[in-house]
């Protein structure tokens, strides 16, 4: 019995971490640019989202393979060897499922008095 909640904890411990790694991904400022210019369109060619976002290609493509081992992004690797990138069904899921709550950290950071932003702050 006890070994079956230990492993429990240590799936819910790695959910977390995925979680984590994934709002770290898309709460950097390439991260977030790659999102939204994705949302934008269905399916983007690499050297399209590189000079729309104006991210270097060696920062791009580690943000990229980051975000496809991360689910969010899928990869299509085309007749031509191009490639394009699209939004997952999992990365669409979790943006919808952070907008209502992003809405309500930046309503929480608006007051300067909130331990939240004094918190951001600090470790910003």
């Amino acid at each position: 019995m006890a070994e079956a909640v230990v492993a429990d904890m240590n799936e819910e411990k790695l959910a977390w971490l995925g979680l984590r790694e994934i709002y770290r991904l898309l709460g950097t400022s390439d991260g977030n640019i790659v999102v939204r210019l994705l949302l934008q369109e269905e399916s983007i060619r690499t050297n399209e989202i590189m000079a729309k976002s104006g991210i270097l290609p060696a920062r791009f493509h580690v943000l990229m393979k980051a975000l496809v081992l991360c689910q969010v992004v899928d990869r299509k690797v085309h007749d031509d060897r191009g490639v394009s990138y699209s939004i997952s069904p999992f990365g669409k899921n979790v943006l919808e499922l952070s907008e209502p709550l992003l809405g309500k950290i930046k309503e929480a950071v608006k007051d300067k008095d909130s331990a939240l932003l004094s918190l951001i702050q600090r470790k910003g």
